[in-house]
C-alpha cells in the first residue's frame, strides 16, 4: 500500500542538486543521511555530486531548504528543481526486473 504525501499534508516535491567541494564528501554524505525531511540522497556523477528528494508542504518550506542545504559546510551550490506533476512511481520491483532479465536492451 503506498501513502500518498498528499494527503499527510506533503504538497510539494522538490529534487536538488548539490555541489560539494571533494574534501567535504563524506561530511555532506552523513549530514544528507541524518536529515529528517529528505526522503532520498544519492551520490551522483556529472558536474553535481548529489542528488536530494524532499516532500515538504508547501514552496515556502522549500525555501528555507534550500538555504539549509546551502549552508552546509562544504557545498558551493544548489540547485533546485520542483516537480509539477508525477508521471510514473513503481508500485512493484517485479516488472523492471522481468525488463531487465527477458528483454533489456541486449548487450555486447
Amino acid at each position: 500500500m503506498r501513502v500518498e504525501p498528499a494527503k499527510l499534508g506533503l504538497k510539494v516535491t522538490a529534487f536538488f542538486l548539490l555541489k560539494v567541494r571533494a574534501d567535504a564528501t563524506q561530511e555532506v554524505r552523513g549530514r544528507l543521511a541524518e536529515t529528517p525531511y529528505i526522503v532520498e540522497a544519492h551520490e551522483v556523477t556529472g558536474p553535481y555530486n548529489f542528488l536530494v528528494k524532499v516532500l515538504a508542504p508547501s514552496q515556502k518550506e522549500v525555501s528555507g531548504v534550500v538555504e539549509a542545504l546551502a549552508s552546509m559546510p562544504g557545498v558551493i551550490e544548489v540547485l533546485s528543481i520542483l516537480s509539477l506533476d508525477e508521471v510514473k512511481l513503481a508500485s512493484s520491483l517485479s516488472h523492471v526486473y522481468n525488463y531487465w532479465l527477458s528483454s533489456g536492451p541486449r548487450r555486447g
